[in-house]
């Protein structure tokens, strides 16, 4: 039985009840795949980069369970429904209706389907000011002509800029001035 074995990476020679190489560190029992013995060495470099290796498959995989199961973001509009309109005086009307997320309240309106004028933002929701918005939303309009048709949709904008307009053209009109006999 031979008592020494020769080192695969520096050929140094050593007792067969060592592991390591005496000289170069290498390990002398080696895996023996098609015939050639491989060595490892077991030095600080092995060891740095096998942790390194370790460190990147776990950032990895921690950055995959955050975007996978993490917090996600709400990407749907506001939905608006129940447009209503009611407080028609000659020169003014209430308009309402209700989003399915806090949001900003804007009516786009005109003479005509066309509109051409859009109600400015309440201070109590508007969303430029970072202020989160509501649910529930009534705006006046005022200075409007009397007894005349008027074209209106209704307009909503999350906090996260998702807007949502009205599909439906709506109508109302104002109402006329009354004159009452003998009154000035």
């Amino acid at each position: 039985m031979n008592l020494i074995k020769k080192c695969q990476a520096c050929g140094t020679p050593n007792y067969y009840t060592r592991e390591t190489c005496g000289r170069c560190g290498a390990f002398l029992g080696g895996l023996n795949v098609g015939g050639s013995n491989l060595n490892y060495r077991n030095d600080s470099h092995t060891t740095k980069l096998l942790f390194l290796v370790i460190v990147v498959v776990v950032i990895i995989m921690g950055a995959i369970a955050i975007w996978q199961w993490g917090p996600k973001t709400d990407t749907s509009t506001a939905e608006i429904s129940n447009i209503t309109f009611d407080m028609v005086s000659t020169s003014g009307a209430r308009i309402n209706w209700l989003t399915s997320k806090a949001s900003s309240s804007q009516v786009i309106y005109g003479k005509n389907a066309l509109y051409g004028m859009v109600s400015p933002f309440y201070p109590a929701n508007d969303p430029t000011t970072g202020v989160v918005g509501v649910t529930q939303h009534s705006v006046i309009l005022t200075g409007l002509s009397q007894n005349t048709w008027y074209h209106f949709k209704v307009k909503s904008k999350t906090k996260n800029g998702e807007e949502a307009i009205s599909s439906n053209d709506m109508t109302f009109r104002t109402g006329e001035r009354l004159n009452f006999a003998g009154v000035e």
